[in-house]
């Protein structure tokens, strides 16, 4: 349908476009790069005041999925 293809077209509010975005794409980056880096999820999630189920979204790619 047209909301398949907006997707496919990446038409979409992704990232901070989407309106309930609560993270940038800056903030993204620097927790990949911590985790890369050897902090733990559960260190990264302490320090940002944030749920651990959030960090390991985002550390593996399931959430912020546009960027590297």
């Amino acid at each position: 349908g047209n909301n398949a293809d907006m997707k496919a077209k990446k038409r979409h509010a992704h990232g901070e476009r989407n309106s309930s975005a609560k993270h940038t794409a800056a903030f993204v980056l620097s927790l990949r790069t911590a985790h890369a880096n050897g902090a733990t999820p559960q260190e990264l999630a302490d320090m940002h005041h944030m749920p651990y189920s959030t960090v390991i979204s985002i550390v593996s790619r399931v959430n912020w999925r546009h960027l590297p």
